[in-house]
């Protein structure tokens, strides 16, 4: 018996270490950090699973399609590198410098990237999924139709960022800045966008179904036909916001500031509006059947033609008040 223990123990011991990857060659890293970018460098064969690379200067490096497995490149200078289609999975890039680095297509799915600078960097169809952006510096970077499903990105530095299509579903975006951010028709269901700074934000076609933007600041923002349906933007700030045939239904208000903002043939069916500021907002055709109006400032709001809170319709010239 204790001769067959000590067989499989050793078949055990034997498949464990087939199992462990190898360190990374050294000689692999010198090539590449000697590499200057070019599409005709192949090096996808280089193993650099599990290297440290702390503060290793990779400026201008081409990386592309690098398997970076679970990776340490903490304060890392990767500024201008090619990191086309690279796998930086659970990678460590803290503090890393990504300035101008092109990630297209590449696997950051759970790495941390807390404080890291990606100004101007291109992500583009990048997998950031589960990945840790807080306090990172995103600004003018290119996020189009990236995959950020459940990321933190929790104060990050988003300004003039173009996000189109991205996916950002579940995704910790609390007070973030994304002032001028391109987010047209991108996917934030159930997003946490509170106290997020959107002012001037293309917002347009956007889905905010159930998402969390509290006391967010939506000033001048593009809303035209965005879906805000039951979300919660209680004391969100929407002064001359452009909400043109958004859909708001469900979608709790309280204490909001709409003043002099467009909700032409906006959907507020059932929206709880009390205590919200819609001095001088235009609210012709838009539907308020069954919405909470209670303590609502309309001075000078444009009601015209629309239909309100018992279903009738406003009459033409509807200033200030709904004319029955």
């Amino acid at each position: 018996m204790k001769i067959l223990l000590l067989i499989l123990l050793s078949i055990s011991v034997l498949t464990l270490s087939s199992n462990v990857s190898p360190a990374f060659d050294k000689n692999d890293l010198e090539s590449i950090r000697a590499t200057k970018l070019s599409w005709e460098i192949e090096c996808s064969k280089c193993n650099l699973k599990y290297a440290n690379l702390n503060e290793a200067n990779l400026s201008g490096a081409n990386l592309y399609r690098i398997d970076f497995y679970i990776a340490n490149l903490k304060k890392a200078n990767l500024t201008k590198a090619n990191l086309t289609k690279a796998i930086l999975y659970r990678a460590n890039l803290k503090n890393a410098n990504l300035t101008k680095a092109n990630l297209r297509g590449a696997n950051l799915k759970k790495a941390n990237l807390t404080k890291a600078n990606l100004n101007h960097a291109n992500m583009t169809g990048t997998n950031l999924m589960f990945i840790n952006l807080s306090g990172a510096n995103l600004s003018n970077a290119k996020l189009g139709g990236a995959n950020i499903r459940e990321a933190d990105l929790g104060d990050a530095n988003l300004g003039g960022a173009n996000l189109s299509g991205a996916d950002l579903s579940r995704a910790n975006l609390s007070g973030a800045n994304l002032k001028k951010a391109n987010m047209h028709k991108s996917y934030l269901t159930k997003a946490n966008l509170k106290k997020a700074n959107l002012i001037k934000a293309n917002l347009s076609g956007v889905d905010f179904y159930r998402a969390n933007l509290k006391n967010a600041n939506l000033t001048k923002a593009n809303l035209t036909g965005a879906t805000l349906s039951w979300a919660n933007l209680s004391g969100a700030n929407l002064t001359r916001a452009n909400l043109t045939k958004a859909t708001l239904n469900g979608t709790i208000l309280m204490q909001v500031n709409l003043s002099e903002a467009n909700l032409n043939r906006a959907n507020l069916r059932g929206a709880d509006l009390s205590g919200a500021n819609l001095t001088g907002a235009n609210l012709s055709r838009a539907n308020l059947m069954g919405a909470d109006l209670d303590r609502v400032k309309l001075n000078g709001a444009n009601l015209t033609y629309a239909d309100w809170i018992d279903g009738r319709t406003c009459n033409k010239n509807s200033i200030g008040e709904c004319k029955l």
